[in-house]
């Protein structure tokens, strides 16, 4: 994982009156989720939430794993972080986004 993600920093919001939109903190458009124009699908307003949330659903996962892994290595627990599923996947989903 980089020190810092190279997306655009969040907060990201959805648009007023046009929630397909993703807006950055200032404002410009970071995505827009429709289908073929369809900006009332069910679809595409869930799309645009998800991405919202995407930089803290991002920083959430990296300080959930750093803490993990800092109880996994405060003793002997007998785990091993590389052999963990749930270790593994949260390395990998950080790792598409830090590509």
């Amino acid at each position: 994982m980089s020190a810092a993600p190279k997306f655009t920093p969040g907060p990201w919001t959805l648009m007023a009156g046009m929630p397909t939109n993703v807006l950055n903190l200032g404002g410009l458009r970071v995505a827009r989720c429709d289908f073929d124009g369809d900006f009332n699908s069910v679809n595409a307003h869930a799309n645009a939430r998800l991405i919202a949330a995407a930089p803290d659903l991002y920083a959430a996962l990296t300080c959930i794993l750093n803490r993990y892994v800092e109880l996994v290595d405060c003793g002997n627990c007998g785990w091993d972080i590389e052999k963990e599923r749930e270790v593994t996947a949260a390395i990998d989903a950080l790792a598409k986004v830090d590509e």
